[in-house]
């Protein structure tokens, strides 16, 4: 999908990363997400600069390993490394989690992201565990077992993503908490996960059974009459043609269930929309040419994807120009080192350790006077002001404030 171009040292200076090693890294998983998720990367761009980077190292990370368990040799076959290789990018993304800094550069990002957003580790392993098993062959006999499977690898990873959009609009909503509070809300977000799982499950067809593997249930199948065999074979049937285009219309039934919440950042809600749309469009193509699915990814039509992108990005331009980005993410400061001396030496080697550094500059160009030296205040005024008003304008209770 062609992308309006991006200046990426405008956004990572806009997003507070000025560091030329974690830029790298970002870069990296940028351009994986612009080369393997092409519906992914345009929604992106219509989020501001520090929400955009962080969906960039998810997706790109992500990706990276995923192609790890995926890997074939040059025959084509199951490449006999690739379980090593995985096992040795999780070691080394556990071991660069506890030091806070990654030793490569997409793990870099990823765990920059991590802290930066507070995110807890866990949907990562879940997720690693289950491609481990990716590694030695998996195939879907019961929807059942199709659904358990997307809840694993898909759904936290989505849901973890939506949380950041929330918190846009000021809101810190948790998926465990939305899971625990809002079950409801819970279980129509879960359907629209498996539809963009189904979806891409019918657009990746051709790649997957190049490596042997045919995504969809047994159950699936046999329901419709299609044999695994002729679809390993690329042979094309009645039968195949009719469940791929009953497949893409159950996705889009489940995708128009989705719901979303009502306090969400109107740019926010432009980019989910525009996201729910572009998949529609993706059905909708392999829907039209369903024989196709075995042998080539379909692509997204030109024309109605500019009609759906061009006045979301205006949209989105204007929504955050009127109610600009209000949460700016600060990475933690890492706890320091253990010594003999007590807790107030620590903290007085922390501070020298840390070097001191200028904000980054606000976007606008503005600069704050120059005061002289004798007139530097010798106190920090922390003044508790607006957040009544702060709650009442976005809808809150003034004890949220």
């Amino acid at each position: 999908m062609s992308s309006p171009a991006v200046p990426p040292t405008c956004v990572y200076r806009r997003s507070g990363i000025h560091d030329a090693a974690l830029r790298r890294g970002y870069e990296a998983c940028r351009r994986a997400t612009r080369a393997t998720g092409e519906i992914e990367y345009a929604v992106s761009l219509l989020l501001p600069p520090p929400l955009r980077i962080a969906t960039w190292a998810l997706y790109g990370a992500v990706r990276a390993v995923d192609d790890l368990a995926d890997a074939v040799g040059p025959d084509g076959a199951a490449d006999p490394g690739r379980a090593g290789r995985l096992e040795a990018w999780i070691a080394a993304f556990d071991a660069d989690l506890r030091a806070g800094r990654g030793s490569d550069p997409v793990r870099q990002a990823l765990i920059h992201t991590m802290l930066t957003w507070n995110l807890p580790p866990g949907f990562l392993h879940t997720l690693f565990e289950e491609l481990r098993q990716d590694v030695h062959g998996r195939q879907f006999a019961t929807w059942q077992e199709w659904r358990r499977y997307n809840s694993l690898i898909n759904t936290p990873l989505v849901l973890r993503a939506g949380s950041l959009l929330l918190r846009a609009a000021g809101v810190s909503a948790e998926p465990e908490a939305i899971a625990a509070n809002v079950p409801d809300v819970a279980v129509l977000w879960q359907t629209a996960v498996e539809a963009i799982y189904l979806t891409d499950a019918l657009v990746d067809l051709s790649d997957d059974l190049g490596r042997g593997h045919v995504p969809l249930p047994q159950e699936a199948l046999d329901e419709a009459g299609v044999c695994r065999t002729d679809l390993l074979a690329r042979r094309t049937t009645p039968e195949f043609e009719d469940l791929a285009r009953r497949l893409a219309e159950q996705a889009r039934t489940w995708l128009d269930r989705m719901a979303l919440p009502p306090v969400l950042h109107p740019a926010v809600g432009v980019a989910l929309g525009a996201y729910t749309d572009l998949y529609r469009l993706r059905l909708k193509a392999a829907a039209d040419a369903p024989a196709a699915l075995l042998h080539r990814r379909p692509a997204l039509p030109r024309g109605a994807r500019l009609r759906l992108l061009l006045p979301a990005r205006a949209k989105a331009a204007l929504s955050w120009g009127l109610f600009p980005f209000p949460v700016q993410p600060c990475p933690p400061e890492p706890a320091p080192a253990e010594t003999p001396d007590g807790p107030e030496e620590e903290r007085l080697q922390a501070a020298r350790r840390r070097p001191v550094v200028p904000p980054p500059p606000h976007p606008s160009g503005a600069r704050p006077p120059r005061l002289p030296a004798e007139a530097m205040p010798r106190h920090v005024a922390i003044v508790m002001d607006g957040n009544g008003r702060w709650a009442t304008a976005r809808g809150l209770p003034r004890t949220d404030g």
